[in-house]
């Protein structure tokens, strides 16, 4: 009797520091809501970003592309990214949003670091999503990765004027990377019909292929992205070979594209020596 007494008693203890715990968590949660300088922390309204763009859900952003069923179309909903800076736009990774750009089967999200995970050290992904397309389908051969970094940072002290604050904003960055191992192909023709015809010059060691680099619209203000581009990068099959039999005509338009990078970095003005965003 007098040990089931005893652990009657240990489990409302047990219990009682339970709730207690339980109930402290969601008085720091609300607190942390509640507070207009902290809304980093709760589930209220987050502050506006740091450089304002079009406020798109991603219903708007998929309405903006058709699934594609050929190269020159998937090539076509690229340039529709680049053009309209949906890499800054968070609601641009939804995996709705990326079965509809890619006609993808599937959208699985891995951690930053993960074996294959493909990362880049200027977005710094905090997500990074393994875009799966149909290996049977129109673009076998075809890997895609796609990466975000939605930071954001509540109001703090202005770290050089005693008398300013730097309010709550936020901060978006990301990157497209696809990787093309056949069997299907996209060319360096295929590339200048979606983004425009431009000249591909060798290198000039006929050692590294330069990539096809188009670059994305000028964000919001002068200085807003630290870097908005699209890059194509040739194969190396066959590379120096062309290079060093005739150099001056450039790589030639059914050569061979290996992977790609789409990415677009919001300048961070977050360091101590930074100006204010």
């Amino acid at each position: 009797m007098h040990t089931d007494v005893a652990s009657v008693n240990t489990f409302w203890r047990v219990a009682a520091l339970v709730l207690a715990a339980a109930m402290l968590v969601m008085s720091n949660s609300a607190r942390a809501a509640s507070d207009p300088g902290k809304p980093c922390s709760g589930d209220a309204s987050k502050p506006a970003p740091a450089y304002p763009l079009p406020a798109y859900t991603a219903r708007d952003i998929a309405a903006m592309f058709e699934p594609p069923r050929t190269v020159a179309n998937l090539l076509s909903n690229l340039k529709i990214v680049l053009d309209r800076q949906l890499l800054a736009q968070p609601a641009f990774f939804d995996d709705e949003v990326l079965r509809r750009v890619f006609n993808a089967i599937d959208v699985q999200w891995v951690r930053p670091g993960a074996a294959g995970a493909v990362s880049d050290r200027l977005v710094k992904p905090t997500r990074i999503a393994h875009v799966r397309l149909d290996e049977g389908g129109s673009f076998a051969g075809i890997n895609v990765y796609a990466g975000v970094n939605h930071k954001c940072l509540d109001r703090r002290p202005h770290p050089l004027r005693t008398d300013a604050v730097i309010p709550a904003h936020t901060y978006d960055s990301g990157y497209l990377f696809i990787q093309v191992d056949g069997p299907i192909a996209i060319t360096v023709d295929d590339v200048r019909g979606a983004f425009g015809s431009t000249y591909v010059a060798f290198e000039r060691n006929c050692h590294s292929p330069l990539p096809m680099n188009y670059a994305g619209p000028a964000g919001p203000s002068r200085d807003a992205f630290l870097l908005h581009s699209a890059d194509f990068f040739p194969s190396w099959v066959r590379y120096e070979e062309l290079c060093r039999a005739a150099p001056e005509r450039g790589l030639p338009g059914a050569h061979s594209i290996s992977y790609a990078w789409i990415r677009l970095v919001e300048q961070d003005y977050t360091s101590p020596t930074a100006p204010t965003p």
